[in-house]
């Protein structure tokens, strides 16, 4: 709570230094302006929905893990914190995607959005790389930071060989995310996560009563990969809405 009180009060005060925009409420017709409102409540209602999505997921697996005993259950549960530690690193890469492509789209700069794609693709790459390469080589070390009971250490080594596979599974996934949302088409990322539950909710049907956690944590892997490939899927469309290509080919005969 201290934490985010302290939060909250720094990012106030940096607001208030470095904001260009005049300290006083605007006129209440444009706060009040119905197609603004809609835009921002859609906007919403699709990432409330993803949410819900990822809270079932990581619900349902822990209800799940929690049937094959303690020691399991809190041997996933230390993965899983490390899981969401990855997933912040990716989210780095994504706020800034998220800039540049709002920045992009709203001043039609074609290079700066295929350049803000390549590098989100190629830092989704590396990043993974990085991150599994630590987590491998030094995972004794940060386990030992969550817990220092042997049984449930062996345990999560047992299955750490997912955690080395969730960066590359799902790092582009998480920086795709930040291109959408730059670009405020949030419907995207809400249809990829839906189709990425179903695929979760089918694989952990399949393959938990025969593999049981090793299942599970197949199943919560296809999760991830599948928020990335539907999401991948989806922008080519994103392409063609901002940047169609006979309307840049035309824009630049126009300037010739």
């Amino acid at each position: 709570m201290l934490s985010e009180v302290i939060a909250c009060a720094a990012g106030l005060i940096i607001v208030w230094k470095v904001s260009p925009f005049k300290r006083k409420m605007p006129p209440l017709k444009r706060i009040a302006d119905p197609a603004s409102l809609k835009k921002m409540m859609m906007v919403n209602r699709d990432l409330f929905i993803r949410t819900l999505c990822l809270l079932t997921v990581f619900n349902s697996f822990t209800a799940k893990g929690a049937s094959f005993g303690t020691e399991v259950l809190a041997a996933n549960a230390i993965l899983l914190q490390i899981h969401f530690i990855m997933a912040y690193f990716f989210d780095g890469f994504s706020n800034s995607s998220s800039i540049l492509v709002g920045k992009a789209i709203a001043s039609r700069d074609d290079p700066l959005y295929k350049k803000t794609l390549m590098l989100s693709c190629q830092w989704a790459f590396l990043s993974a790389l990085f991150i599994a390469g630590c987590y491998y080589l030094w995972s004794n070390y940060i386990l030992l930071l969550f817990t220092p009971r042997p049984s449930v250490i062996e345990l999560a080594h047992t299955y750490q060989i997912w955690l080395i596979l969730f960066p590359f599974s799902a790092g582009l996934g998480l920086i795709l995310y930040g291109v959408f949302i730059g670009a405020t088409e949030t419907a995207s990322i809400r249809n990829s996560m839906i189709l990425a539950l179903v695929l979760y909710l089918l694989s952990q049907f399949f393959f938990v009563p025969s593999y049981h956690n090793h299942g599970l944590w197949l199943a919560f892997i296809l999760f991830s990969l599948g928020r990335s490939v539907f999401l991948a899927i989806c922008i080519p469309n994103l392409n063609q809405k901002f940047f169609p290509k006979k309307s840049i080919e035309h824009e630049n005969l126009k300037s010739i």
